[in-house]
């Protein structure tokens, strides 16, 4: 889903005096002033701390969007990275349900980005692994290469499961579990 918040990068008080200047008055909500609201709290609290402690409000303004541009950056040299990692693994197992281990179980950033990615398209989107549950997986398989079976939940009714050097998404049905396929039907029952 995505939001268009086109007035996101203009100041309130910028707002405010262009009001004043057209003579329009403008009705502030009262809840913006209590810290009940954890969004008012970062605002009225966290927000300030930050700037203080990097020199001001505009730097802190500049360092965040900074961030995200880095990170947009990097984003955007990461998933053709993955796709094409998941591709060549396609063609080389000729299996879309499955994720490859990659060699000695060594995972990338390109590798868990990889996984998060084949995890929500295996899925049908239903699953999506934040970053803390691709590390649960990619520690499991590092500190444990031995055990070549295993199954690990990841939330809600999913499960990544270890056969061997791959791995397969399994959903939890009433009486069984069930390992999803590429088109989200189900492939193989256990």
């Amino acid at each position: 889903v995505a939001f268009a918040k086109p007035m996101l990068d203009i100041a309130k008080t910028d707002i405010e005096d262009f009001l004043t200047t057209q003579g329009l008055t403008w009705r502030e909500d009262s809840s913006n002033e209590s810290n009940k609201y954890l969004r008012n709290r970062v605002r009225n609290e966290l927000l300030p701390l930050l700037g203080d402690m990097v020199g001001g409000k505009d730097i802190l303004h500049k360092r965040l969007e900074s961030l995200d541009e880095q990170s947009r950056k990097v984003k955007a040299d990461l998933l053709p990275r993955a796709a094409k990692y998941l591709t060549e693994s396609d063609s080389t197992e000729g299996n879309r349900g499955i994720f490859p281990i990659p060699p000695g179980g060594m995972f990338t950033i390109v590798h868990e980005q990889a996984l998060h990615t084949w995890a929500e398209s295996q899925s049908g989107g239903n699953l999506i692994l934040s970053y803390e549950q691709v590390k649960r997986v990619t520690e499991q398989i590092s500190l444990y290469p031995q055990k070549k079976k295993w199954t690990l939940h990841v939330g809600k009714n999913w499960n990544v499961r270890r056969n061997g050097d791959i791995l397969l998404i399994e959903v939890n049905a009433a009486d069984s579990a069930t390992a999803v396929g590429g088109n989200g039907d189900v492939k193989a029952s256990w």
